[in-house]
C-alpha cells in the first residue's frame, strides 16, 4: 500500500505512525524475532502522539526529546528500555529513508545521551578458565532442553566453536566466518579485518586447532548476529558463568542502586574480542602488541576493551619489580 496520497502531480507527506503500522503487519506475518520490540514502541508512539498524526518530516530533535522524556518521565522506563525503544523508532525512520518515502535525516541525531542522563554501560570479559568451562560444556542440562521450542545442540555447538575462535584469534564476528587452515602458517594466523582491512597475526591456540579439525579446515555455519548472541547468553548459561555483576540504572529520571545480574545475561559476540585484549594485558602483554592484533589503531577506543577489575589489576602490579 502506498501512503502518500497524490494530489495532482504533489504527493502529500507520508503519517510517519500509519507507515509503522504497516510495518508492523508485516513484521507479524513474517514472525520477526524482535516483532514484541516493536509493537511496544509503537504502543508508546500512539499514547505519546494522542490524536496527533505526525509527518516524516515533523520528526525532528525536538519530537525525539519529547518522546525520550515521555518514556523517561511518564512511563517511567528504565535507561536500557528506553534505550532499545529509540533504536526500534530510528529502525522505522531509517528504514522508510533507505525507501525514499521521506528525506529527513534529523533522525541521526537521535542520541540517548543527548536527551536523558547517560549511564555506563557495563561490559564484562571472560576469564582462560571460564572459556575452558565453555568449550567443555555439553550443553545437557540446560533447561531450555526441555522446552516444546527445543533447542538444537549441534547449533549451539557450532556457535560455541565460533565464539571460542572470536575468544582466542580477537577476530570481529563479521570475519569469524572466514577462519580457515590455510591462514595458518607455522602456527600463525594471517588474516585481514573485514572492517578496516588490515592484517593481523596472532599464534594459533588449540581450541582454535581442534574446531577447524572438527570442521575440515574451516569453520561452521554462521548465523546472523541476533540468533549468535542469544545463542551465546544460553551457552554462557550452560556453563555456569554465573559471576554477579552490578548494573547501575536510571528509572524515571531517578539513579537507583546498582541491579546484580549474572555473568551471562551481558556476554554477547563482542565478548570475545574484549576477552582476548584483557587476557593479553592481564598476563602482562604489552599494549603496543595487543593493538596489533586487535586493530585497534588508537589508545582510547583500545581502552573500552580493558576490562580488568580490581583483584586482576593487584595480581599485575605485585609482580612487577617496583613491588617486589
Amino acid at each position: 500500500m502506498n501512503l502518500s496520497a497524490a494530489s495532482g502531480d504533489v504527493k502529500a507527506p507520508v503519517k510517519f505512525l500509519e507507515y509503522y503500522n504497516e510495518r508492523l503487519a508485516e513484521f507479524k506475518a513474517s514472525k520477526k524475532k524482535n516483532f514484541k520490540g516493536y509493537q511496544l514502541t509503537f504502543r508508546n508512539l500512539l499514547e505519546f502522539c494522542g490524536r496527533k498524526r505526525p509527518t516524516f518530516d515533523s520528526l525532528d530533535i525536538q519530537f525525539f526529546e519529547d518522546f525520550v522524556k515521555f518514556l523517561e518521565t511518564k512511563k517511567d522506563y528504565k535507561i536500557s528500555s528506553i534505550r532499545t525503544q529509540i533504536k526500534l523508532f530510528r529502525a522505522v525512520i531509517n528504514k522508510a529513508y533507505i525507501k525514499k518515502v521521506h528525506s529527513n535525516i534529523d533522525h541521526n541525531d537521535f542520541k540517548i545521551g543527548n536527551a536523558v542522563k547517560t549511564e555506563k554501560i557495563v561490559n564484562v570479559y571472560l576469564t582462560p578458565a571460564e572459556l575452558d568451562r565453555i568449550w567443555r560444556c555439553t550443553f545437557k542440562d540446560h533447561p531450555k532442553t526441555n522446552d516444546r521450542d527445543r533447542l538444537d545442540r549441534k547449533e549451539l555447538e557450532a556457535v560455541r566453536d565460533s565464539f571460542i575462535v572470536g575468544c582466542f584469534t580477537g577476530l570481529r564476528f563479521s570475519d569469524w566466518g572466514k577462519m580457515r587452515n590455510d591462514l595458518i602458517e607455522n602456527d600463525i594466523i594471517k588474516i585481514t579485518s573485514q572492517k578496516t582491512g588490515e592484517e593481523a597475526e596472532i599464534p594459533v591456540h588449540g581450541y582454535v586447532k581442534a574446531v577447524l579439525k572438527k570442521y575440515y579446515g574451516k569453520m561452521p555455519k554462521q548465523l546472523n548476529n541476533d540468533k549468535t548472541n542469544d545463542l551465546i547468553k544460553i551457552i554462557c548459561q550452560s556453563a555456569f558463568i554465573r559471576r554477579m555483576t552490578a548494573i547501575p540504572h536510571t528509572k524515571g529520571g531517578v539513579k537507583l542502586n546498582p541491579e546484580p545480574v549474572e555473568k551471562w545475561n551481558l556476554c554477547h559476540s563482542h565478548t570475545a574480542r574484549r576477552s582476548l585484549c584483557t587476557n593479553l594485558i592481564n598476563q602482562g602483554c604489552p599494549v603496543s602488541i595487543v593493538m596489533r592484533i586487535s586493530g585497534h589503531r588508537s589508545l582510547e577506543a583500545f581502552e573500552k576493551y580493558i576490562l580488568s577489575d580490581s583483584k586482576d589489576m593487584i595480581a599485575i602490579l605485585k609482580k612487577l619489580p617496583l613491588f617486589q
